[in-house]
């Protein structure tokens, strides 16, 4: 995708940019936190308990995916990349749990009888 945009070599920025802020790349991490966020709110429960924190914590890490920016150099790179990328991967964790709280686990199940009726 980058040589098909840029005919030179590869900069900072814009591997970047394709890599975590490119809203329409579907390989991007902005791509699928925006996935994510769509899913999410339309999962049954979603609007309390647990489910509301991670949305929360997706509409946030959006929000600081969508800030402009312009890196020169890797060192400028490296610290809001790693800040962001450490969010994400707090969130994923938290979803993964919250998914497996809501739909895999058997605690919360009623007992049904196993005998033929």
């Amino acid at each position: 995708t980058y040589r098909a945009r840029h005919r030179h070599a590869p900069e900072w920025q814009g591997v970047i940019d394709l890599l975590f802020f490119e809203a329409w790349n579907p390989r991007s991490g902005l791509f699928q936190l925006k996935k994510l966020d769509k899913h999410v709110k339309l999962l049954p429960g979603a609007d309390h308990g647990e489910m509301t924190a991670t949305v929360a914590s997706i509409q946030k890490l959006l929000a600081a995916c969508a800030a402009p920016r312009r890196w020169d150099a890797p060192r400028q790179v490296a610290p809001e990349l790693n800040e962001l990328l450490t969010e994400a991967k707090q969130v994923a964790f938290h979803l993964s749990d919250a998914l497996t709280l809501r739909y895999f686990s058997h605690i919360y199940e009623r007992p049904q009888s196993t005998r033929a009726i």
